[in-house]
């Protein structure tokens, strides 16, 4: 090759190389563009989504409403999945109660239900540096009520914790009607109809009563199939009343419900509906806001509610049982709440009494003497937990409270 050939061949190749060189320059070029107008995209859909979640909203009401970033219709189909179309169900339960665990692991399992359990406190476990002092010459409670005090509040933290928008908090002793499905369903059409905007203003001559079968309609929630505006529904307890004065008087009235049982079985210790039972037919079911409460059987949290609990029961001393506390917040008493609290009458959820030693009953008060022959669950007819070996012997569920002749 001479030294002509030589010259052109370097300048050719000299040539190529640039031209390769900027063919990749200009392809860096092109995806760092692409790169910095999809990352520009992500920003401005993070900044929309910010824009649409505000935790310090009010509604009308002027409760805080905690919204979550996705928007879209809460199915009512939800409250047949197995958390009853909460994020979560808990059992609080102390660990050396296994007893109590198996009990609800199989009701769970009946009634198609997945249920968590959280480790329930004694007294001892509240130290004194973590127990609040919030309020002068006042005495705190101590022993079991302290410790349940104390599980509660641990729960209401992890749903805060995990952002979760509600749960469904239960006690190790607590039974459920094999129909809860249905019986949750329905809850959630009164609850909606009693914390929803309506797509039509009410009528100022509707009064305080809705009839379950022509409920008003409302707005489809977003957050909870149970409506978006709510910090406690409260379906298994020990008591509650219609309310008086200060709470809304709004409720819904279910008439023929075949899961309450006649009026005269209609009673257990600290509850007797006396207006349910003077006022309306047999088996008729009630919806109503909370008002004088009593027992935490069974209760479900929003995350809102579960903010406002954390604060205002857990943070402060606890010179009551827990009820009583989640009682004054809900009814805004004792310096709590108040909050937006839905409850059922007759309850949803009850205390089941096993056979065996009463002394056993009872974390908190062990010193009752004598031997209770026959299980029982009070108003709930076909028990979940007493009718677990009909069932697992394939045999039609005993009604543990049928109707009888008058």
């Amino acid at each position: 090759m001479t030294s002509s050939h030589r010259q052109l061949f370097g300048v050719s190749t000299m040539a190529a190389t640039t031209a390769q060189l900027r063919v990749c320059l200009l392809a860096v070029f092109f995806i760092c563009i692409l790169m910095l107008a999809r990352r520009q995209a992500e920003i401005l859909s993070f900044s929309r989504s910010l824009r649409t979640w505000d935790p310090t909203r009010t509604n009308e009401a002027g409760h805080t409403r905690v919204s979550s970033m996705s928007v879209g219709e809460a199915s009512l189909d939800d409250v047949g999945n197995a958390t009853l179309g909460f994020a979560k169900i808990y059992a609080l339960s102390l660990p050396s109660r296994h007893d109590r665990r198996d009990g609800i692991a199989l009701q769970a399992a009946f009634t198609d239900l997945s249920i968590d359990f959280a480790d329930g406190l004694d007294g001892a476990s509240v130290t004194e540096k973590s127990l609040p002092k919030t309020k002068e010459n006042v005495t705190a409670i101590q022993g079991g009520e302290l410790g349940a005090w104390r599980g509660h509040a641990n729960i209401w933290r992890e749903i805060v914790q995990r952002n979760l928008g509600s749960a469904l908090i239960m006690e190790d002793d607590s039974d459920w009607d094999l129909r809860i499905k249905k019986q949750f369903r329905d809850l959630a059409l009164a609850t909606r109809a009693l914390v929803q905007p309506r797509v039509v203003p009410a009528d100022e001559e509707e009064g305080d009563e809705l009839a379950f079968d022509k409920l008003p309609e409302t707005k489809p929630p977003t957050q909870s199939p149970y409506g978006d505006d709510w910090d406690i529904i409260w379906a298994g307890h020990c008591g509650q009343v219609f309310p008086k004065s200060r709470r809304p008087k709004k409720r819904v009235i279910q008439l023929g419900d075949e899961t309450v049982p006649q009026k005269k079985w209609l009673w257990k210790p600290f509850y007797n509906p006396v207006t349910l039972k003077e006022k309306y037919p047999e088996h008729t079911r009630a919806y109503h806001h909370s008002e004088e409460a009593v027992c935490t059987l069974g209760y479900a949290v929003s995350q809102r509610g579960a903010r406002k609990l954390l604060r205002e029961v857990a943070m402060q001393t606890p010179v009551l049982p827990c009820d009583l506390l989640v009682r004054s917040f809900c009814e805004g008493t004792g310096g709590l709440g108040p909050g937006l609290c839905i409850t059922t009458q007759p309850p949803l959820i009850n205390s089941h009494w096993p056979r065996g030693p009463y002394r056993d009953q009872s974390n908190i008060r062990l010193e009752e003497p004598g031997f209770r022959k026959k299980a029982e669950t009070r108003i709930t007819r076909w028990s979940a937990r007493i009718n677990a070996g009909a069932l697992l012997e394939g045999k039609d569920p005993i009604d543990g409270w049928p109707d009888e002749e008058a």
